[in-house]
């Protein structure tokens, strides 16, 4: 049986990467978007984590799959992580030569 903390651990980077992935570069759409999507995915996945560890539900199976799951959304998270500092970095320079123009 794989430890909730370990679980949870995963989840919480995954979740930490979704945040800065989504205030990075807001979407213009903002609850209906990808970024949303993964940082309220880890943060759901963490609750459901947490309530069955509360009423102490010990299947080994299911402690793989939500082991398995976590890793899967922090590797979907890092490519959403990379495309909004490229975005950001993107968005920065197109102001610093508006700026330059403007001077």
């Amino acid at each position: 049986m794989v430890p909730n903390s370990l679980i949870l651990v995963v989840l919480l980077v995954a979740c930490g990467v979704s945040y800065l992935s989504y205030f990075l570069f807001i979407p213009k759409r903002v609850i209906m978007s990808v970024k949303f999507l993964m940082m309220g995915g880890a943060v759901g996945l963490m609750i459901f984590t947490v309530v069955l560890a509360i009423i102490d539900v010990q299947i080994v199976w299911l402690s793989w799959v939500l082991l398995a799951t976590a890793i899967l959304w922090l590797a979907a998270s890092i490519p959403q992580f990379r495309n909004s500092l490229a975005e950001s970095r993107a968005r920065e320079r197109l102001m610093n030569e508006h700026r330059a123009r403007g001077h």
